[in-house]
């Protein structure tokens, strides 16, 4: 059953109205499907079973930037380590810990993959494409001046 507006506010509202993998605040926000939809489609069709849990439950769904989402994500599920070339699972925000995986740089301009998962992402999603740089200085500057606080 597909998400109504009001499951898809609630995603939204649990994430801090942020992207859960650049979090950007600020942007229009989309409902990402970690696993994609897709998958279960192509499993059927190969006579494979699908994933254990359906497309649009809880632990499949994340808040995300329009960017981040369709432009950088769209169906990809891996990306490849910039470090050591090898394939890995890009961040799978309800498995694994934001932390862990990324840290801030340049007075919070920028982010840095702490993992081969991390360093995949930011990749794989262009987290530091020069847009996403220019809304973060917005944000910094406004939270020097006292608007919310950035991050």
């Amino acid at each position: 059953m597909p998400l109504d507006d009001n499951a898809k506010e609630a995603i939204k509202r649990n994430a801090g109205y942020r992207c859960e993998y650049c979090r950007m605040r600020g942007w229009p926000l989309t409902i990402d499907h970690i696993t994609p939809r897709s998958t279960w489609t192509r499993a059927l069709r190969q006579g494979q079973r699908p994933p254990p849990f359906e497309p649009d439950e809880a632990c499949n769904t994340a808040s995300a930037c329009w960017d981040c989402n369709v432009i950088g994500k769209s169906e990809r599920t891996s990306g490849e380590d910039p470090e050591t070339g090898a394939k890995v699972p890009l961040f799978h925000p309800r498995r694994d810990t934001w932390e862990e995986h990324f840290e801030w740089v340049e007075d919070y301009n920028a982010i840095r993959g702490r993992s081969a998962i991390g360093r995949a992402t930011v990749v794989a999603l262009g987290m530091n494409l020069p847009h996403y740089v220019a809304q973060r200085r917005l944000l910094r500057a406004a939270a020097l001046l006292g608007w919310e606080p950035w991050p």
